[in-house]
Formats: C-alpha cells, structure tokens, sequence
C-alpha cells in the first residue's frame, strides 16, 4: 500500500484551520508488525486537534465519538497479499484546501501457512540498545485445539509484556482443518549484555514442545 489514500472530509468549521496544528496518526491497535500474507490486523487513523462543532455529511471514513470531542478515529482492517517487506500508509486527508498527511508503518510479511501442522518462532531483533525491546511471536497450527497459557517467566534480566494473545480455528481451502494459536511477547532487558533465552524461561509450556535458544545483544546506550 504505498500510494497515498486520499479521504475528503464534508465539514462545518468553527474557527479558521491552519495545518501545521493538524495531526494525523497511524498506528497498529495490535502493535504487532510481523503478519503473514492474508492475516488480517487492525489499524487507527486518527485526525486530532480539530476544532468542529458539527461533522456535516455522515461520512464512513471518520466518524464523530462525542459531540463536542476534537479526535476522530477510523479503524482500518489490513491484509498484506504477498510476502517481503511493506509500508502502509501515509494517508492524506484534505481539509479546507490544507494537506494533512500521516506517518507510515512498516510490516515484514511472511508467506502464508503452508497446511502443515506445526510451531514456530521468530525474534523480531537480534541486537538492541539498553532500554530498546525486542518481540518474541509463536505460532503453531494443530489438528486439536489448543489450551495452554505459555508465558514468559518473571525474571531478574528483563521485563516483559503480551502483545496478541490470538486463537481461530478453521478450514483450508483443500477442507484441511486446523487450529491456529499466536502469541507475541515485548520483552525489555533491564541491562546490556548477551542474553539467551529459551525453554528454561517460559512457564506453562505444553509437553512435548521445544522452544529454541534465542540469542539477544543489547548494547550500552
């Protein structure tokens, strides 16, 4: 999606607009940017610090929370089709002959699940500065549903924080069912150093998976 967007918006102003007061935010509801092809994710663009009274055509792009608020939000579904990496947005809004355009958000696409079942994980980072996070995704894709509540465990070397805590079921297209479960963590080391983090440093884990060793280096600030 790297053309603009462009969305008209009918308005009743209450005062003279001026552009560079205007702010116009992307951002990710899941704070997840790490999605396979066809998965979809939520997204927010928000318009901020307008001063209307009255939004004059019911209009689905940006629609009125309170009557007398100055922020509107339309929720955006994103669905990457191919795999790589992707910029979404910016978007543009014209107001009142002023531009408004908003920040983009880079995602990393990989392929679409292949109807095998089984558990990966990825490492969004393998090296960061001191106070940066990194994420941790699992995913697994099962012939059984999948009940179990893995989470990191509490630790003296880094906090962390759950992200998407995500489950479905379905059907493939060849009538191949499956269960489907995604969880991402961020998680912070509180110092710099090489750390390893693996089996030892997740609690609740299901028996019989292995989670692998992943490497981090966090460098001073």
């Amino acid at each position: 999606m790297k053309s603009l967007i462009c969305i008209a918006l009918l308005l009743n102003l209450i005062q003279v607009l001026h552009a560079e007061d205007l702010t116009l935010t992307l951002s990710s509801l899941r704070d997840e940017y790490l999605l396979r092809v066809n998965e979809s994710s939520p997204l927010s663009l928000k318009l901020n610090n307008v001063p209307i009274e009255y939004l004059g055509d019911p209009s689905q792009i940006i629609t009125k929370k309170f009557r007398d608020t100055t922020t509107f939000t339309k929720q955006i579904w994103y669905a990457p089709k191919k795999e790589g990496e992707e910029k979404v947005g910016p978007f543009k809004i014209t107001l009142d002959e002023n531009v408004i355009l908003s920040n983009s958000l880079q995602y990393e696409i990989e392929p679409k699940w292949n109807g095998e079942y089984k558990v990966e994980y990825r490492m969004d980072k393998s090296e960061i500065k001191a106070g940066d996070a990194f994420k941790l995704t699992f995913e697994s894709w099962s012939e059984e549903d999948q009940k179990f509540s893995m989470q990191p465990k509490v630790s003296s070397e880094y906090t962390y924080k759950h992200i998407t805590n995500r489950r479905e079921s379905g059907q493939t297209a060849d009538k191949v069912s499956y269960h489907y479960r995604k969880l991402i963590w961020e998680m912070t080391p509180k110092h710099a150093g090489t750390f390893i983090i693996g089996q030892d440093d997740f609690e609740n884990v299901p028996t019989g998976m292995i989670i692998p060793d992943f490497t981090i280096t966090v460098l001073p600030k």
